[in-house]
């Protein structure tokens, strides 16, 4: 159950970094990211989760 759970929090993590469309929005994203490893703290997938997302943000950031 975890595992979905944490694959959902994930995918959502995504759209919602995909979906920012200035930096404010981004910052909120960010919170979430810190959110999403507050929930999923034990595991190596979990960590590259959060991982990933950081880098989503960074390429984001980049964008905008």
């Amino acid at each position: 159950m975890e595992a979905t759970s944490r694959v959902n929090a994930f995918s959502k993590a995504l759209r919602v970094i995909q979906s920012c469309i200035n930096r404010e929005q981004l910052k909120v994203a960010e919170k979430y990211v810190t959110l999403f490893e507050k929930m999923f703290p034990e595991g190596r997938k979990a960590e590259q989760m959060a991982l990933v997302l950081y880098l989503k943000i960074k390429e984001r950031k980049r964008l905008l």
